[in-house]
C-alpha cells in the first residue's frame, strides 16, 4: 500500500534469558522513505512499530529478532501486518475519533470477566480503526476524545481465520 513515514519505532535488546531491556534513546521516527536507523552494540534486538492504517493499511507489530554483529551494518526490514479486526466508531450516528481497546472475555471457575490484553488503537479522521487480534470474544472499551468519556461497545468475536468487522455504533 505505502510507506510508513513519521512513524515511531522502538528498539529493545533481547537478554540471554529471553527477556528484554530498554535501550537508551531507543526510539526514532521513520523518515520520508519509511526508513529508520540506530547505532547499536552487538546483540539481538527487536523493533516495535506503531500501526499506520492511513498510509499502509498496517497495524503495529514487533519484529522478529535482529542480530547485530560488531563492525557490520545490518538491515532489519519490518512489514506492518494487515488488520483482521476493523470497524468504524460512531456516536449517535456521527463519525467520532477516539481510542479503542479490546478486552478479552475470560473465566475463572464460575467467574466471567473481560481482561486487558494490551490491544488498543486510535481511530482515523473517518472513525476507522484496525487491529490484529487473536481469536476470541472481546468487548471494546472506547474513549471519545471530544466528549472526554469512556463507552463500552457490544461483544465482538474474532474468528480463527479470516477477518471481522466490529462497527461501534454508540447511541
Amino acid at each position: 500500500l505505502g510507506v510508513s513515514v513519521n512513524n515511531w519505532v522502538y528498539v529493545r535488546k533481547i537478554n540471554q534469558n529471553g527477556g528484554w531491556e530498554k535501550v537508551p534513546n531507543g526510539n526514532r521516527y521513520t523518515n520520508s522513505e519509511g526508513k529508520f536507523g540506530f547505532n547499536l552494540e552487538p546483540g539481538t534486538y527487536q523493533f516495535e512499530v506503531q500501526g499506520d492504517l492511513e498510509r499502509t493499511g498496517g497495524t503495529g507489530t514487533v519484529s522478529a529478532n535482529c542480530v547485530v554483529i560488531s563492525g557490520q551494518n545490518k538491515v532489519c526490514d519490518i512489514s506492518l501486518p494487515a488488520p483482521n479486526t476493523t470497524g468504524t466508531l460512531r456516536i449517535g450516528g456521527t463519525v467520532a475519533q477516539g481510542s479503542v481497546e479490546f478486552l478479552k472475555a475470560s473465566t475463572k471457575g464460575d467467574y466471567k470477566y473481560f481482561e486487558y490484553v494490551g490491544k488498543s488503537t486510535t481511530t482515523n479522521s473517518n472513525g476507522y480503526f484496525g487491529l490484529n487480534m487473536s481469536p476470541g470474544t472481546y468487548r471494546p472499551q472506547i474513549y471519545v476524545w471530544a466528549k472526554n468519556i469512556y463507552y463500552y461497545g457490544p461483544a465482538c468475536t474474532v474468528p480463527e481465520t479470516g477477518t471481522v468487522t466490529c462497527n461501534l455504533d454508540i447511541p
